[in-house]
């Protein structure tokens, strides 16, 4: 091991259950420990076939997913079709930070969306999508370029000119392709339609990126912190009609967002909330949770669950999980 550790480059095999490490350990310590030339060779065999066939497993994932990474006060979103036809993240997540000149050691990337990726065999992203200029969507940025290989970075026109963009995310792209699009644009590699802005903006809220695609059967609409005037604009969009099975509030649930338009529009079956908790924003809005009620739509929150992720099959087969290593029913 301290030989294979010494070569160049790194190899990105995955998270091997518990069992399945266990049962390796014990092979490895059979090897080390018999003298019968033959048994070490067969055992041999079948350790280093059982660490090829995990490797093979890892970048061949058969089922897809949609998952909601818990990075608090910001949004941070996987869509990864089976076998990794395509890897997506929308926004990285990130904190503003006030007054502190401390040398930041650990990031919530790491903790969080790459640490995943990584346990999943995962070292590349095809597309790596930034909804709009704000820290807690691309404060991130940063560590997901140094630690993972992006092939494009996709953001709606008008954020290259931001100051976020220029010293947090610009200095970090070296064979990133960069792709700046608007309503209809067609990206390759890309499983999102998108649908919003329509004109070049300031990367603000009003200026989201607004994604739609469908995924394990199910529709889903990611809106950023896209704000009730953009929302309107949106309903106008012959594309959006019809219904979604799965929301992703807008601006964290705040009620600067989340018109009773878009939603009764909509009615999604679910609505996911991303934020921080005991944020000082109070997301998500009151309001609007009111709102989601008299609607009849369920909403879950990473503030109560962590990680929320839905994977799926071919078969448009697919099931819930929560928080880390628990499996659970959110949706009747």
């Amino acid at each position: 091991m301290q030989r294979l550790d010494q070569l160049p480059g790194l190899l990105l095999i995955g998270k091997p259950s518990r069992w399945l490490v266990m049962f390796l350990l014990v092979i490895a310590l059979k090897i080390v420990s018999t003298d019968a030339q033959t048994l070490k060779k067969r055992l041999f065999k079948v350790y280093w076939l059982t660490w090829i066939a995990t490797g093979v497993y890892f970048h061949l994932l058969p089922f897809g997913e949609v998952t909601f990474f818990d990075v608090g006060q910001g949004d941070s979103i996987l869509i990864r079709e089976p076998f990794n036809r395509s890897v997506t993240m929308v926004d990285t997540g990130g904190k503003l930070r006030f007054g502190s000149r401390q040398k930041q050691t650990s990031t919530i990337a790491k903790n969080s969306s790459i640490n995943y990726l990584q346990s999943m065999g995962i070292s590349k992203i095809d597309t790596l999508c930034l909804t709009h200029q704000d820290v807690d969507h691309i404060g991130e940025a940063k560590a997901v370029l140094q630690n993972l290989k992006v092939q494009q970075l996709l953001f709606p026109a008008g954020v290259e000119k931001t100051d976020n963009f220029r010293y947090q995310i610009l200095p970090y792209l070296h064979q990133t392709r960069i792709v700046e699009v608007l309503k209809g644009a067609q990206v390759t590699r890309l499983p999102l339609q998108i649908l919003y802005p329509e004109r070049p903006g300031k990367g603000a809220n009003e200026d989201s990126l607004v994604l739609e695609g469908k995924f394990g059967g199910k529709r889903i609409l990611l809106s950023g912190d896209l704000d009730i005037s953009g929302e309107q604009k949106l309903l106008q969009n012959p594309e959006l009609v019809g219904k979604v099975d799965i929301f992703k509030l807008g601006h964290h649930g705040s009620k600067t967002a989340n018109s009773p338009e878009l939603l009764s529009a909509i009615s999604p079956k679910l609505a996911v909330v991303s934020a921080g908790r005991n944020n000082r924003y109070g997301h998500p809005n009151a309001e609007v949770i009111e709102r989601l009620q008299r609607l009849r739509i369920p909403v879950v929150s990473t503030q109560d669950y962590g990680m929320i992720s839905y994977r799926y099959f071919f078969n448009d087969m697919g099931r819930w999980e929560v928080g880390i290593d628990k499996k659970g029913s959110i949706v009747q």
